[in-house]
C-alpha cells in the first residue's frame, strides 16, 4: 500500500452507479457533478508548521469524504482506483 507524505491522503474512489435518487439512469455526458466521494485508505502524518509542530489530518482511515472531482491525482494500485489528495482538497467528511 502507498503511504502519503505530510498532509496527503489516499482515497479509494467510490464509483457512482449512474442513477438518480428516484432510480432514473443518467448518461455519462449528463453528469454535471463537481464532487466525488471516496473512502480514506491512508493518511500522512500531517502538515508541518514552520514552528516545527505537526498538525494531524482530521479525516481518519475508513471515513467517507467528499472532494472536488478534479482535485488530486488518480492512480491504480493493486487493481484499486485511488486518488491522492491533500487535506485542503477535501470538502466534507460524511458522518
Amino acid at each position: 500500500m502507498l503511504e502519503p507524505l505530510n498532509d496527503g491522503l489516499i482515497v479509494k474512489i467510490v464509483k457512482d452507479d449512474g442513477k438518480t435518487k428516484s432510480g432514473l439512469l443518467v448518461p455519462g455526458s449528463a453528469d454535471m457533478e463537481r464532487t466525488a466521494r471516496g473512502v480514506v485508505a491512508a493518511v500522512g502524518p500531517g502538515r508541518l508548521l514552520s514552528s516545527g509542530v505537526r498538525v494531524p489530518i482530521a479525516p481518519k482511515i475508513g471515513e467517507t469524504v467528499v472532494y472536488n472531482k478534479h482535485a488530486g491525482v488518480e492512480i491504480k494500485d493493486d487493481g484499486q482506483d485511488l486518488v491522492v489528495l491533500v487535506e485542503t482538497d477535501l470538502l466534507a467528511v460524511v458522518r
